[in-house]
């Protein structure tokens, strides 16, 4: 073996590179993989709805190492697990096993943690396709990209360490505790070691670790990590109390070589390979990397990733590899490339809002890319997609992709040993190679570290490392202690711990006492914690209390202000919530609102000033300082000089009263960034801000994402301090701020598929909020996104042009985390979103149903947002909405001096008319009213007072918005969302279910006065069949006036508009009598403090119905025909014979003829088996307890059970429900029951389901064990 004091690269014998050159480059040897032999998932402890997810997605066998690493970790119980595994070793499905486990079991949350946004999001469309069919709701939090899903709404929450850490602290700090998870998996465990991030992972997870220790019951929250070789395993598993398992299996193997010249190398420096090369091929690549790339993409048809130092020199090999591939193709007139998808790619990227690159551009075609941290989000992630979907061969990057994105390659190049100056560590080489070799498509792969002569000696030193270095604790800093500052005000706001013991023992938890133990190196606990406390307590973070035991350090209880809460809520240091608090405080008093400018001041995160400080360049300052009136104000406000800016530019002397560098340079690297960003708000494009301001795409996206979550950050700090008005202004920032908007465009943008391009050209066409979008039309909307491609010259467009209905199928439209998109399904997916949406608001909102018409009423309707009184005078309303001059007079109604005429605008009374349908006409515009019946709205009738009754026609009133976007119900619809207005009607529940669902009203807010309830208050019950009479005696009086004539032509119609408005009148001129005399009985403030919010609430559950667990409601039914079951085998056992225990002429025979035990007869002399006859015999024999106990269950199941069961699985369910059970909670249902609101005895009843059925719990004793029956637990409270 040679060794790098004898090794002599001019010392190879000609037999041995003959020998060499006999090796063929793509046909190595390989030795075989000693493993243990797959195991089947159906072997293993795994649910079958589990088992069936992996299979659909072509897993069916785990690796022996996985399939015992599992079982290890069932055995451990709810110990925690860290297990360890080379790269692509497939760690992943054991971690994702464990987690469904967990869920499945304890039905408590899991918790994933991974360390980079990139792979958050990944892992949580990876989750949400893999467990789609088991209903799960997986939310991912990473930056400004939160899912819709809530924290507790969600089964799976995927997030990154900062993410993390906020929701331990919220859920501690909630007084929730940790009741909530079951789980929390640790991806790259080793990152407890990384400088920057490393504290906040062992912080969250000293917390958790504390937490179990303090409960004293048998639910812990399971920690599980895990990671690539990690040297000090051991270690970490001390500090977690976890069990370990270790593994060097890799399933595809890996050869790796060193390349020196043309000769290939193995690890020990032994020569494996002589490299042929063609310098045709390789032109200006001295190393020959295009040739050996080409072979594995002609040959194997693979994928290449190739890692460079710098990003300049990405750039420059990708451009190279494009220019040689090019002479090749020429050379041998084969072209391993698919040009139509490479196209999509290059037209993804043009739509990006950066553009398209110039280089990317050039050689992107040839199927190379480069990726670094020069591009933007959207660049590296299209890149990322087309090189797994195999369309781009060959990505050229910096070693940040070794660790930040999953892409497996067949051949990993390494370009040179250096970076930085320095040759890569052991880790850093481990981390790169391991992206060779893809399971499922590779059968072995490569590597290959590129280095010079003069290199070898480093690449030895590298390699004799063996291991990599040990994780160690970030936790303790000697000089500003701030991570330590930051866990004890996060665990005293916790109020886990609060007296200095209590304290003293959390940090015991931390892995920095764990490793300080180990190496026994000294800790001086008593002194530092004292110093962060008092730091803690001069700066008003915390307080103490009970001051008079003050010599008695254990009887001092830290609690926190309100200050530490606002900073433990926005997830900030307390060195920064300090200063952050300063500047707020200075800004309320002076702001400048004329524009956006100060206001983007006061949201840069201080990191970012602190990386501008270095970097700015005072000339381009200069040369971009603002001339308006406003922006220099806001300068003057801030403390920034014009003057100071022309003298740093033109490199003139400045006085130290004007500009000092420690104390002023920051004001300025923030105002500088303060501008870039407004004109971002501004909707300039990226490409004039770049050119503008000389700097980087990436720079200016990180800007836009780093202050989009920091503006977040102010604003949770600004609530928390009830600094309401700040938050107020800051609203709406966030997004703005992320997708470089004005205020107008932050509705549309809520769409995943718009970027600020989009957005802008859809308002443009008429497409202002969701709802426009959601009822929007497919082909325009295709044609506005079409139309939105930034920074088009005008050959462009002209080509563009030219190539017209080609582009219709190309796949353009880049989503994040998903494939792309034509412009027509881009269009399509819009439409569903904004519907979606929509859906999501109202349910946030309270409303549970939407009842939807068909398409093309959908398209054309209008919700109105309007909360606000409107006491417009009739002949107002005549002219905002013209059809409401469809009126009937009553001329001798008023003569009448019975009824009491109330000319009161702040009451309306409403009627409605619907068409009953039979069930098997299927028509989208019927409603399905509680499952019952279906009704078809045609009219609505009105009142303000008695003087006039409005009559809408539905189909007109439609047709009517159609042309002019006016609406008579929505005038209708502000009056039922106003809290100032009574609403008058005549059964409730009826009337006011068929407008919320036609009006798309979440909630009825107008105090709600029901005729018929206040008649049977009175014990003067008014029945429809009364008003029906009257309206038929009163037939005279009802005269049309000449309005509408029309509607004469139509008897039906006719009847039906006399019965509505009958009905109103009747309403609006009997309450004012009803509500008089019922005040005299004190009835009516019964009826308004009892009756009215019961109506409220049982309007409520008739639009959203009832939850239901159905796999509770599974469970139930398997429970209680077991326990059927077993109390049938023990009344066998009993009579020691079969019989039927249904069977009354049995029961009679056994009971009084076998057992002789006192026949009890009814007081007609018969034979009973009742109830409470067989209790009296209870006392005798074990028998007729045990009949009770069979009919009880047999009663449960056959009244309960099959009941809910029936209406869930109902077919005919409006369209509304149909589609959110699609979106329902996981494992649930809901099901639509109808209320009897008016009974003799005053009680309400329930049916279709019955609710009343549901028996509260009972106890089985019959049994040998005995069971307890609770069927109310299927049924899931609204909170």
């Amino acid at each position: 073996m040679a060794t790098s004091d004898s090794f002599m690269m001019d010392s190879l014998s000609d037999s041995l590179l003959a020998a060499v050159n006999e090796m063929s480059f793509n046909e190595p040897v390989h030795a075989p993989v000693a493993e243990k032999p797959l195991k089947p998932l159906s072997e293993l402890n795994l649910p079958p709805s589990v088992i069936a997810c992996y299979q659909r997605s072509g897993i069916s066998h785990l690796f022996g190492w996985q399939a015992e690493c599992l079982e290890k970790a069932s055995a451990s119980g709810k110990r925690n697990f860290i297990f360890s595994a080379p790269a692509s070793g497939g760690k992943t499905i054991v971690s994702e096993l464990l987690l469904i486990k967990s869920i499945l079991e304890t039905k408590r949350k899991a918790l994933f943690i991974e360390p980079y946004v990139s792979i958050v999001q990944e892992k949580a469309n990876y989750f949400r396709k893999l467990f789609s069919s088991l209903h799960l709701r997986i939310a991912s939090y990473a930056n400004t990209n939160d899912s819709h899903y809530s924290f507790s709404n969600s089964h799976i929450i995927i997030c990154t360490i900062e993410k993390a850490n906020s929701i331990i602290n919220r859920l501690l700090s909630n007084r929730n505790d940790l009741n909530e998870l079951g789980i929390v998996i640790v991806d790259e465990l080793h990152w407890i070691g990384e400088i920057n991030r490393g504290y906040l992972l062992e912080l969250l997870l000293s917390k958790i670790i504390y937490y179990n220790q303090l409960q004293t019951t048998n639910n812990p929250v399971q920690i599980i990590g895990m990671s690539a070789t990690i040297p000090n395993l051991k270690q970490l598993a001390q500090w977690l109390n976890a069990d370990i398992y270790e593994t060097l299996f890799r399933p595809i193997p890996l050869d790796e070589y060193i390349k020196i010249d043309s000769i290939l190398y193995n690890k020990q420096f032994i020569p494996v390979r002589q490299l042929q090369l063609c310098e045709q091929w390789n032109q200006g690549d001295s190393e020959g990397v295009t040739e050996i790339i080409w072979n594995v993409i002609e040959h194997n048809c693979r994928s290449v990733l190739v890692f460079c130092s710098t990003k300049h020199w990405c750039e420059v090999l990708a451009k190279l590899l494009a220019k040689n591939f090019q002479y090749i193709i020429n050379d041998k007139q084969i072209n391993p490339f698919d040009k139509i998808k490479l196209d999509d790619v290059i037209e993804q990227l043009r739509r990006t809002p950066a553009g398209l690159d110039t280089d990317l551009a050039c050689s992107i075609p040839m199927g190379v890319a480069f990726h670094h941290a020069g591009l933007t989000i959207d660049e590296r992630e299209i890149i990322e997609n087309a090189y797994r979907a195999n369309i781009i061969r060959v990505i050229v990057c910096t070693s940040t992709l070794s660790s930040g994105v999953n892409l497996p390659a067949r051949l990993v190049i390494i370009r040179s040993p250096l970076q930085n100056g320095r040759c890569i560590d052991l880790s850093t080489y481990l981390q790169m190679v391991g992206r060779a070799g893809r399971k499922g498509y590779d059968d072995y792969a490569e590597s290959i570290l590129i280095c010079s002569k003069k290199e070898v000696d480093l690449v030895q030193k590298m390699f004799e490392q063996q291991t990599t270095k040990p994780v160690n604790s970030c936790f303790f800093e000697t000089e500003t202690h701030t991570s330590l500052k930051r866990a004890l005000l996060e665990i005293i706001s916790s109020g886990k711990a609060n007296t200095k013991e209590q304290i003293i023992s959390y940090l015991r938890s931390t892995f920095f006492y764990t490793c300080a133990n180990s190496n026994r190196s000294t800790i001086d606990e008593q002194s530092t914690i004292d110093k962060c406390l008092s730091w803690l307590s001069h700066n008003e973070l915390i307080h103490c209390i009970d001051k008079e035991n003050i010599d008695n350090e254990n009887n001092i209880r830290y609690e926190p202000t309100q200050l530490a809460l606002a900073v433990i809520s926005s997830a900030i240091n307390p060195d920064d919530g300090l200063k952050l608090v300063v500047e707020l405080n200075k800004a309320q008093r002076n702001l400048c609102l004329e524009n956006d400018l100060h206001l983007v001041y006061l949201i840069i995160p201080q990191h970012l000033i602190n990386s501008m400080l270095t970097t700015l360049d005072w000339n381009i300052f200069h040369t971009v300082w603002p001339t308006g009136a406003v922006e220099q104000h806001v300068a003057h406000l801030v403390g920034v000089n014009g003057m100071v800016v022309y003298k740093k530019a033109a490199s003139l002397r400045i006085e130290k009263r004007e500009y000092e560098e420690k104390h002023d340079g920051s004001r300025y690297a923030r105002f500088f960034i303060a501008l870039i960003l407004n004109d971002l708000l501004c909707e300039k494009s990226m490409c004039d801000v770049i050119r503008k301001y000389e700097c980087t795409k990436s720079f200016v996206q990180q800007l836009q994402q780093t202050t989009a979550t920091f503006t977040c950050i102010v604003q949770t700090f600004a609530e928390r301090l009830s600094w309401n008005n700040l938050k107020q202004l800051l609203n709406g920032f966030q997004l703005r701020i992320n997708f470089g908007i004005k205020q107008d465009l932050c509705e549309l943008i809520r769409i995943s598929i718009l970027n600020a391009c989009r957005a802008r050209q859809l308002y443009s066409d008429g497409f202002t909020t969701i709802a426009s979008l959601a009822n929007g039309d497919v082909y325009e909307i295709e044609r506005s996104i079409q139309r939105a491609i930034p920074f088009q010259t005008t050959a462009q467009q002209l080509a563009d042009e030219g190539v017209g209905q080609s582009r219709r199928d190309q796949y353009c439209i880049f989503v994040p985390g998903r494939p792309a998109l034509t412009n027509a399904q881009a269009a399509r997916e819009i439409i569903e979103e904004a519907k979606i949406l929509l859906q999501h608001d109202l349910q946030a909102m309270g409303f549970g149903m939407v009842i939807q018409r068909g398409q093309t009423d959908i398209k054309n309707e209008h919700v109105s947002n309007s909360d606000t009184d409107s006491d417009e005078d009739e002949n107002e309303s005549n002219i905002s909405s013209p059809i409401l001059s469809s009126s009937i007079q009553f001329p001798s109604l008023l003569d009448d001096k019975n009824i009491n005429i109330r000319n009161a605008y702040e009451t309306i009374a409403i009627s409605c008319f619907t068409k009953k349908l039979t069930k098997t006409i299927s028509d989208p515009n019927v409603f399905h009213i509680n499952n019952q019946q279906e009704l078809y709205l045609q009219y609505v009738a009105c009142a303000f007072s008695t003087h006039k009754v409005y009559i809408i026609d539905v189909a007109e009133d439609e047709l009517y918005f159609q042309q002019n976007r006016m609406s008579a119900l929505i005038h209708v619809r502000e009056k039922l969302m106003n809290r100032k207005h009574n609403v008058i009607v005549f059964n409730a529940l009826h009337t006011l279910f068929i407008l919320s669902s036609y009006l798309s009203i979440p909630r009825v807010y107008a105090r709600i006065i029901d005729l018929q309830v206040c008649a049977w208050l009175k014990q003067n019950p008014i029945d429809s069949e009364r008003i029906s009479t009257w309206i038929e005696e009163h037939h005279s009086v009802l005269q049309f006036d000449a309005s509408l004539n029309a509607y004469k032509d139509n008897n039906h119609r006719e009847m039906a508009c006399l019965k509505i408005a009958g009905e109103v009148l009747l309403c609006a001129s009997i309450v004012p009598i009803i509500e008089q005399q019922m005040s005299k009985n004190n009835l009516w403030n019964y009826y308004i403090t009892i009756e009215m919010p019961a109506l409220n609430t049982m309007l409520q559950m008739l639009l959203n119905g009832i939850l239901i667990n159905r796999e509770e409601l599974s469970n139930i039914r398997e429970d209680l025909l077991t326990l059927m079951n077993q109390l049938e085998l023990q009344a066998y056992r009993i009579v020691r014979r079969r019989f039927k225990i249904n069977r009354q002429k049995d029961l009679i025979k056994i009971l009084y003829d076998e057992l002789h035990l006192p026949i009890q007869r009814t007081p007609h002399g018969r034979v009973c088996l009742k109830k409470s006859y067989l209790n009296i015999l209870a006392d005798k024999h074990p028998l007729p307890k045990l009949i009770i106990e069979y009919r009880q269950v047999q009663s449960a199941l056959d009244r309960c059970i099959d009941s809910f069961e029936q209406y869930i699985n109902e077919p005919t369910k409006p369209q509304s429900l149909q589609r959110l059970r699609r979106e329902a909670a996981w494992q649930t249902e809901r099901t639509y029951a109808y209320c009897h609101f008016f009974t003799a005895t005053g009680r309400m009843i329930v049916i279709n389901p019955p609710l009343q059925h549901v028996p509260k719990r009972f106890p089985i004793k019959s049994l040998q064990k005995e069971s307890m029956v609770q069927l109310r637990q299927m049924i899931i409270a609204r909170t």
